[in-house]
């Protein structure tokens, strides 16, 4: 990606850096310099520390000092976010099984396929984005305002953790078998059980992160 003179810099420095910090290429606590992002982009420092302010609001980079670093999440930060999503999404689930149209059904349909494809290729970067995707793709259909707004501002950090932990956490089987029953459910209109099998699902992964942690001295 390339900035373009045209266009507001900070933005576009903004979604670079996004980008990267999101798909993997600095590592989870790396000290994240202004002049050597400025160099890479070919621009001055300004639109860089613009750029990075917003990264620190949506909580991708950390304040240490006089550093700003890439968040490192601990276990702590996991319950914590996936606490939200416990009571949220689960929340969404049920209103997405009341109000989901035949047309987002279908979509909901063509991601499960997408991650089973992925899944049997092993492309870890399409896994983390299937998974992403449905889960998206159910709290839009809750057709909740308030709520969408509010998810979006844990969804960066949501992606990090998932990808950083994929780097040693897999269950695709697991996920993947129960994605196709809360997508069944949904299906059904069973508000009730889409609730419970959302909380389950979620509450699983936190399970599986905290195997993952403790095996990793508490760090990904």
């Amino acid at each position: 990606m390339q900035i373009v003179k045209s266009e507001s810099l900070h933005i576009q420095a903004y979604n670079i850096i996004k980008q990267s910090i999101l798909e993997g290429n600095f590592e989870p606590g790396e000290h994240v310099k202004e002049n050597k992002l400025a160099e890479k982009l070919g621009i001055s420092r300004g639109p860089i520390r613009e750029a990075n302010r917003m990264l620190m609001q949506e909580g991708l980079l950390i304040q240490d000092g006089n550093q700003l670093r890439v968040f490192k999440p601990s276990f702590q930060n996991v319950v914590e976010l996936y606490l939200i999503r416990e009571y949220l999404e689960s929340l969404a689930a049920r209103l997405a099984a009341r109000n989901m149209s035949n047309s987002e059904i279908k979509e909901l349909s063509s991601i499960l396929a997408k991650t089973k494809s992925a899944i049997s290729d092993n492309d870890r970067k399409e896994i983390i984005q299937q998974n992403t995707n449905f889960h998206d793709k159910i709290i839009l259909a809750s057709k909740n305002e308030e709520l969408i707004k509010t998810l979006a501002t844990i969804r960066s950090k949501v992606f990090f953790i998932r990808n950083t932990g994929h780097l040693s956490y897999f269950r695709e089987n697991n996920f993947i078998k129960e994605h196709e029953k809360i997508f069944e459910i949904i299906m059904a209109k069973d508000e009730a059980g889409a609730e419970i099998e959302m909380k389950l699902h979620i509450q699983k992964d936190v399970e599986k992160f905290r195997e993952l942690f403790n095996n990793n001295n508490c760090s990904l």
